[in-house]
């Protein structure tokens, strides 16, 4: 056996001996048609490329609608905790208030009932003195 360089071209399945003599003219037409079918391969993966190209960004689009979509459930939910949480504390910040005021009326109340009292027990004792 000899060594030759054997190319196989997979589009055409047929062997090109690189080593046998062409003449110029044949040589010139077997380069030109290699030379088309490397253009078509390359139209076919660019046209290929285009299409995986757009599908990616198909699917983009739909993950970054997703995404808006989840940010904005998100936003509603905080929103919907801060206002009530808000309107818990504002609730329980009025429950306390009236408490308070519940409380310093019955300060009031007692710190008259004493006041009386003490009225009371000075006229009394006024009265015993007399």
């Amino acid at each position: 056996m000899t060594d030759q360089k054997v190319e196989t071209n997979v589009d055409e399945k047929r062997e090109i001996d690189l080593n046998k003599e062409f003449d110029p003219i044949e040589k010139i037409v077997l380069l030109e048609r290699e030379n088309d079918l490397l253009l078509k391969k390359v139209e076919m993966l660019e046209a290929t490329r285009k299409v995986e190209i757009e599908e990616k960004e198909t699917e983009i689009r739909a993950l970054k609608q997703q995404l808006e979509e989840q940010e904005k459930r998100w936003k509603n939910r905080q929103d919907f905790f801060a206002w009530r949480s808000m309107s818990w504390r504002k609730g329980r910040t009025k429950e306390l208030l009236d408490r308070i005021s519940e409380l310093e009326n019955k300060l009031k109340c007692m710190e008259d009932a004493i006041a009386m009292k003490e009225q009371v027990g000075e006229s009394s004792a006024v009265k015993e003195e007399n």
